[in-house]
């Protein structure tokens, strides 16, 4: 199948994630007022652009759901994952210090040019379990999760923040302009559970793509700036 999603203005898809029956479900951007919404959590838009996430049928002729989520400001979905109950998490970037946030638990509240997020919706897309912001001072955004064996929220992105939360980390200090960041929340959303941490050098990195393995570990990809770009038993010791 081939299909439209969207409305009257712009509408931009940057997330999707198949489960086991052949559902698809989507995230992503969109600032019009008649995007199409069912079962919503929230069926009107609230600011600039609101975050959409949107579950189709195996054929693609039926929404499941589809729902905005939202604050006042721009914000946007960037990357979707579920879980084995099919709840759905969603991670991007917001702009708006009302963006939903339940369950809260961060070691600091909204601030700067925008904060990642974590969101976890349940599995009928209505309500929310868990929702979250992830930042600093500075700039962030959350470019992909991943939910590991045992039901924890991964996400990978990209901070420039000097105070961006860690806990545990394999890095504790920002080491450039931009660092990549890796933050993981327990299937509560409680944060400090398990970790977070910079990954970066001197330049301009940026976390883009996360998966887990059947253990548990984590493999990250992205784009690195930085001729001292963190490396262990590389293929590729240095940039060309």
């Amino acid at each position: 199948y081939m299909t439209f999603i969207g409305g009257s203005g712009t509408d931009e898809g940057t997330g999707l994630v198949i489960d086991g029956e052949g559902y698809a479900y989507l995230t992503g951007g969109t600032n019009s007022p008649d995007f199409p919404v069912a079962n919503a959590f929230r069926n009107k838009i609230s600011g600039g652009y609101d975050v959409w996430v949107t579950k189709l049928d195996p054929n693609g002729k039926d929404m499941i759901f589809s729902t905005y989520i939202g604050g006042t400001d721009d914000d946007f979905g960037f990357g979707i994952a579920i879980d084995s109950g099919k709840n759905i998490f969603v991670t991007g970037q917001t702009k708006s210090w009302n963006y939903p946030v339940v369950n809260r638990y961060q070691l600091s509240p909204f601030g700067g040019l925008g904060d990642a997020f974590i969101t976890k919706l349940t599995a009928e897309g209505n309500s929310i379990v868990y929702s979250n912001f992830i930042g600093g001072s500075a700039y962030e955004a959350g470019s992909a999760v991943v939910v590991d064996p045992n039901g924890y929220a991964c996400i990978v992105g990209q901070t420039e923040s000097p105070n961006f939360p860690v806990i545990k980390p394999y890095q504790s200090q920002l080491m450039g302009s931009f660092d990549a960041f890796v933050t993981k929340f327990d299937p509560e959303g409680k944060y400090p559970a398990a970790y977070s941490t910079y990954l970066g050098g001197k330049g301009w990195d940026d976390g883009k793509a996360i998966i887990t393995s059947a253990d548990g570990k984590l493999t990250v990809a992205g784009s690195a700036k930085s001729p001292d770009f963190p490396t262990v038993n590389p293929i590729q010791a240095s940039m060309q």
